[in-house]
């Protein structure tokens, strides 16, 4: 199988530390000959891989990230190349990815979360020359989705289609990157809710995923950008979902929900928890969450 400019790890390039190891390629080749690679060095599992070149997986192969920057990727038969996309802190972006160029553009960089069942997706849109793909993770399955559609820099984004292995999204934003919206359908779970927000060269999006329990339970999920949440929930009571909305003041959260319940809680880092209520229907609980993307 061939991959042309998207093989791209979830998480951004921004916020790697020294605790991964960065290998590039130094010409065109086989991932398994360490002559393809600089200093020798044949990519590990603890990897983020960039390519100068175009590659040839030979051999069964796993790294965190692979960045083909325009490159292709061909797979072999009978073997497989696996990317992990690590969440774990370390990991996480600490500095946007997206670029001032595209502040004010539909390119750049969208993140979003999703229910039915939680997870992420982030959808790269000309950030990167020649990358227009989404990514999609769930139950620490990661999804690589590309599009046939005819997107470009400053023009409306009206029904982008993106496929992957297990899922497929639709995806539009305003010219201006205004008023970003997806759809997204995987297999066997039926009934998912997505929300996506534009990230920008000064404000980092940060993804969150967690749970209630108490009097209702569910998974819920969140967009953290700035002071502002923006997120989703599903009652298992209910079998319905809700928009969450909410701010923070020093790491002090607060929010409603369209439920009618109200939340308020700490963030403390890359993890947040707290209590929810909803007065009118007498249930009230906890809730706790951390940083996936």
């Amino acid at each position: 199988m061939r991959f042309f400019f998207v093989l791209a790890m979830l998480l951004g390039i921004a916020g790697l530390t020294t605790a991964q190891d960065t290998v590039r390629n130094v010409k065109q080749g086989n991932w398994s000959d360490a002559s393809t690679w600089g200093n020798a060095t044949i990519p590990s599992a603890n990897s983020v891989v960039f390519l100068d070149y175009d590659l040839i997986v030979d051999a069964d192969a796993v790294c965190i990230a692979l960045y083909p920057q325009e490159h292709s990727v061909t797979v072999k038969a009978g073997v497989s190349l696996k990317i992990t996309g690590s969440v774990a802190d370390t990991m996480l972006a600490k500095t946007p990815e997206a670029k001032a160029s595209f502040n004010n553009s539909s390119f750049g960089i969208y993140k979003g979360v999703f229910v039915g069942s939680s997870g992420t997706v982030k959808i790269a849109v000309g950030n990167t020359p020649g990358v227009i793909a989404a990514f999609v993770t769930l139950d620490n399955k990661q999804d690589t989705l590309i599009t046939t559609s005819s997107v470009q820099d400053g023009q409306d984004i009206t029904g982008a289609y993106f496929s992957g292995k297990f899922s497929s999204l639709y995806f539009n934003v305003n010219a201006n990157g205004t008023n970003p919206t997806a759809s997204l359908s995987i297999d066997d779970h039926p009934e998912i809710s997505v929300i996506v927000k534009k990230e920008t060269s000064s404000q980092l999006v940060r993804c969150f995923e967690g749970s209630i329990a108490g009097n209702d339970f569910g998974p819920f999920t969140a967009l953290i950008q700035g002071n502002i949440i923006t997120g989703l929930s599903k009652s298992g009571r209910f079998n319905q979902s809700y928009l969450v909305d909410g701010t923070i003041n020093g790491n002090n959260i607060s929010g409603t929900a369209s439920s009618g319940a109200t939340f308020t809680g700490k963030l403390n880092n890359n993890t947040c928890a707290g209590q929810w209520e909803n007065k009118a229907d007498a249930l009230k609980g906890t809730w706790s969450g951390k940083r996936t993307l």
